[in-house]
């Protein structure tokens, strides 16, 4: 019997609910989807025909979810595995690998191997210990030990000698040695870490390609002393175990294997009142998607202690600089991820994923005072707090800073890379058309492009962010800019 809460269930039925049948796009997506229920089945112990099809499977799941809502519990027979377990210090001994491996039932059966024609050990050892048996009758007889003992019981008629012979596992090994060419003994306990991690992987991965029996492994820190090259190995090499239909888990503080694996593979164990809970997610592929498309990487999913939603490119490039310039740190090092407005396309679905993990109190935008009806939409489905909404910019962020630090800014860009601005660059003309692009309501960033036409360096907006952080010190930035910095670091 195993007891299951009720956000558990809640969590499996909308799992079990989001998937439409109805609306199946390919065969792919039909044998995708009857993997996803099958395992879901599995999960709360209902037993599925090989050849149930999808729609019967969907609403067994259903039935049963209503079913545990009621009674609390699920009744099934908890399935036994061959555990292995595998943790971050533990390297394998390859002597005893091999003696678990090939020699240990060879150790237990020992006295049934033949050793002379038709005779085992075990029955030339009972040969032995039968005539000793009748040795030390003879003698206790001989020595009139019988008649000692008479004396005390005057009942005693015969001293009965039986051999007694149980055998077991004795004490023999092997010693397993690796020669380099020569034969010069390999010393592999003079290797490195990483090394002895690889070496130890690869003869778990022979013992899982041996097991036919449920298997579970577990991987405590795998990638302990390992670099990112042999991290790829591991996981390579721990995909195969799970393509074998075993089951794996890694428990790791590793950012790369954390990015390596899909969302839904990851589970966050996390202490909240004296129990562990555990949140996962369960994404469907356009979202997995778009997440990729945002640069939403797994760490930042699971862990971002901020987020910051931007309109345009030059603010999405600035940021990270200029965060980097005046903190001497990176945003990425903080946790907090910027991310372009442009890619959130479905606003519901973005603010469900980001609810599982990210509060509205560490969600904030950046927004020209001209915000149009999507970006109100995305703050008002994702809940963020007026405090946290910034507005710098009349028509965008470009036409927030004093015509001298572009002027300035762009020029030193330029001409530190070997190229020269144009004679239409100047503070003056920069003044003047970031007024007229306030009033009649214009881009700013295209317009200074036409500035610098006759300038030999290109201008874009990436390029035009680089110019900007590189040139502009705590003094250049406007007022809430500099807040909004300090409320993402702090």
């Amino acid at each position: 019997m195993i007891k299951i809460k009720k956000e558990a269930l809640d969590r499996f039925q909308n799992e079990a609910d989001s998937i439409d049948l109805d609306n199946l796009k390919n065969n792919n997506e039909n044998g995708e989807i009857y993997k996803r229920l099958r395992d879901l089945a599995s999960t709360l112990c209902i037993k599925i025909r090989s050849n149930s099809k999808i729609d019967t499977i969907k609403d067994k799941i259903i039935n049963k979810i209503k079913e545990y809502k009621n009674v609390g519990f699920i009744e099934c027979n908890i399935p036994t595995y061959n555990i292995y377990f595998l943790d971050g210090k533990h390297f394998e001994s390859i002597s005893k690998f091999f003696q678990e491996i090939f020699f240990k039932e060879k150790s237990k059966n020992i006295w049934n191997e033949e050793v002379e024609e038709g005779r085992s050990i075990k029955d030339i050892i009972k040969e032995k210990l039968d005539i000793y048996a009748e040795n030390l009758k003879s003698e206790i007889e001989n020595k009139g030990i019988k008649d000692k003992i008479k004396a005390f019981l005057p009942e005693l008629q015969e001293i009965s000698i039986n051999p007694v012979f149980e055998p077991s596992s004795i004490k023999i090994g092997i010693e397993v040695q690796l020669l380099e060419t020569g034969g010069k003994k390999i010393r592999v306990d003079k290797k490195g870490d990483g090394t002895k991690r690889r070496i130890t992987m690869a003869l778990l991965e022979y013992k899982r390609s041996q097991d036919k029996e449920p298997s579970l492994y577990v991987f405590d820190e795998p990638d302990t002393h390992l670099h990112v090259k042999a991290q790829v190995d591991l996981l390579n090499i721990i995909r195969k175990f799970n393509e074998n239909g075993k089951q794996v888990i890694i428990v790791t503080h590793s950012p790369f294997i954390m990015n390596a694996v899909r969302p839904q593979e990851i589970r966050l164990l996390l202490l909240q009142n004296g129990e562990t809970i555990v949140k996962s997610l369960s994404l469907e592929k356009d979202i997995e998607w778009a997440l990729k498309r945002l640069g939403i990487e797994n760490v930042i999913l699971f862990f971002s202690r901020k987020i910051l939603i931007v309109e345009g490119k030059t603010e999405e490039v600035f940021i990270p600089l200029m965060y980097e310039k005046l903190f001497n740190t990176s945003l990425y090092s903080d946790l907090v991820k910027v991310v372009k407005r442009e890619g959130i396309t479905d606003v519901p679905r973005f603010a469900k994923v980001l609810s599982e993990f990210i509060k509205p109190k560490d969600i904030f935008i950046l927004i020209d005072n001209d915000a149009d009806e999507r970006t109100r939409d995305i703050i008002n489905t994702l809940q963020i707090p007026e405090e946290n909404i910034f507005k710098i910019g009349n028509k965008e962020f470009e036409d927030a800073f004093e015509p001298e630090v572009i002027y300035e800014a762009w020029k030193i860009f330029t001409e530190t890379r070997g190229k020269k601005i144009g004679p239409s660059w100047t503070i003056k003309n920069i003044r003047e058309l970031r007024d007229k692009c306030v009033k009649d309501g214009l881009k700013f960033s295209e317009k200074l492009k036409e500035l610098n036409k006759k300038g030999s360096m290109r201008m874009d907006k990436p390029t035009f962010a680089q110019a900007l952080a590189e040139y502009c010190n705590k003094e250049h930035l406007p007022e809430q800019f500099i807040d909004l910095l300090n409320k993402l670091r702090y």
